[in-house]
This record gives C-alpha cells, structure tokens and sequence, in this order.
C-alpha cells in the first residue's frame, strides 16, 4: 500500500497523514481547489504565453470542426 496519494490540485506526491499538499497548500477545507494552482514559466515561455493571449493564431481546421462538434452536442446556436 502505497503511503501517498497524488494531490488533484497539482499532481504531487502527498503523504497520507498530511493536512496538506506540500506543493500547492491544497487541503479537505479548500476541496483541493483548482483555485490554488499556480504554474511557474521562465520568463521566455511567460512571454510566448502572452504574446499568444494578445495576438492568438487563426483558428485551423479542426479547431473549428470541433467548436462545431462542441455547439451541435450542447445545443447552442
């Protein structure tokens, strides 16, 4: 049996007897809220990141083949 369980939060190993995820602060009270995730870029990949979010690509093909899949399955018009 193992003695860890993995934290839904951030995926890190956390003891069994622990309040707590080590790495994200996660616990019983908060749910293992989503809400506690951070993720850490360099500052290279920051960027990437924001120049996407302010300037995104043209959707392809199957982007859009699957926000059609995605209207048809939940009835939006």
């Amino acid at each position: 049996m193992s003695k860890y369980f993995t934290c839904r939060n951030c995926g890190a190993d956390v003891p069994i007897e622990a309040c707590g995820c080590p790495e994200c602060g996660s616990d019983r009270e908060t749910g293992w809220s989503e809400a506690e995730r951070v993720i850490a870029l360099s500052e290279k990949d920051a960027q990437i990141v924001f120049s996407l979010l302010e300037n995104p690509p043209e959707p392809n093909a199957q982007l859009k083949a699957a926000f059609e899949k995605h209207k048809a399955f939940s009835g939006d018009k």
